[in-house]
């Protein structure tokens, strides 16, 4: 065996003690641009398979070694969560969603929402609810980040709160699985553990949304593939801003080893570029994209504010509209 076979047989040997959800390219193992394994024989547990590996110093090499079956999925999850986060870097994701109270909510019309934002050059969508999902995959082949928004009496968390709503999103086959990131107690008595083990278990990549930099590392730690500053604002502790939380980002950018996404009030492509520079993976946008409703009252709203007849013959009741409540 080449000293780099043993060196590769080493990495998968202490594979297993590694946490789930890690990036395999942050090992020693030696930065892999690719990976395929192809099993010759099984038996139980174990299996000899033909491992074909490339990297950018050494070539490519193949060689056999007697492996777990569960390692290798687990390699290939994590593999996949990759490619997944790499095709979304440094790029925006538009986030259509509409609730059942606005204009636009269907599955069709949010089908057609995504496929305007891919053709506008969006890297990635996120949806919400398997519905919405299923319709948004027959129009477009970007990644989708799924959630399920779904309230419980006993929790604040609504953002895919509880293992129910996970399942809604494999079974409607979406690349990442957004859920909540934050310390906030979940509903029926289920734990982030719970949910991270279930998503990873079934080869899907997670979001951890978070409103904190406690949260953030906390999540990481946890093993989740990313991290979001969604909830930064809509918690009662977290601080309340405008316009988006710069700091949050920029720390956690720098902290973290996984990637940061960047969300929650974005409002410009200017916001959106400096999110960016300070050390976003990328950036979510959607109100500001997909909410006709919320961008024609900026117009509106500015509008009143002027509070200015054009003519002599507007009323009082006229100029009083115009201003701001």
């Amino acid at each position: 065996m080449s000293s780099f076979s043993a060196q590769m047989f080493e990495v998968a040997s202490i594979l297993p003690q590694t946490q789930k959800g890690c990036c395999v390219t942050e090992s020693p193992a030696l930065a892999l641009t690719s990976i395929s394994a192809t099993r010759v024989t099984a038996f139980s547990k174990l299996g000899v398979y033909q491992v074909f590996f490339i990297t950018p110093e050494q070539g490519a090499c193949t060689f056999s070694i007697v492996i777990s079956r569960d390692l290798i999925e687990w390699w290939c999850i994590a593999m996949e969560s990759l490619n997944i986060l790499e095709q979304l870097e440094r790029g925006l994701i538009v986030s259509c969603q509409a609730l059942k109270d606005e204009p636009l909510y269907g599955p069709e019309v949010m089908a057609k929402m995504a496929k305007a934002a891919e053709v506008g050059g969006a890297v990635g969508i996120r949806a919400n609810g398997a519905d919405d999902i299923k319709a948004i995959k027959k129009l477009i082949t970007l990644p989708i980040i799924g959630l399920v928004k779904k309230m419980y009496e006993e929790s604040d968390i609504y953002i895919t709160p509880t293992l129910n709503e996970v399942d809604e999103l494999i079974n409607a086959g979406v690349g990442i699985i957004a859920i909540d990131g934050t310390t906030r107690k979940r509903p029926n008595g289920q734990s982030i553990e719970e949910l991270i083990d279930h998503i990873h278990n079934n080869g899907i990549g997670i979001m951890a949304d978070i409103s904190t930099y406690e949260e953030g590392i906390r999540a990481a730690a946890l093993g989740v593939d990313c991290v979001s500053t969604t909830l930064s604002g809509y918690t009662s502790y977290s601080p309340s801003l405008k316009g988006p939380d710069f700091n949050l980002v920029e720390r956690l950018s720098k902290r973290l080893s996984i990637p940061v996404f960047a969300e929650g009030r974005y409002n410009s492509p200017e916001e959106a570029r400096k999110a960016l520079q300070i050390g976003a993976h990328s950036v979510v946008v959607g109100s500001a994209i997909t909410r006709p409703q919320e961008i024609t009252k900026k117009y509106t709203n500015l509008l009143k504010k002027e509070g200015q007849p054009h003519d002599g013959q507007t009323s009082k009741s006229d100029r009083e509209y115009k201003r701001v409540d």
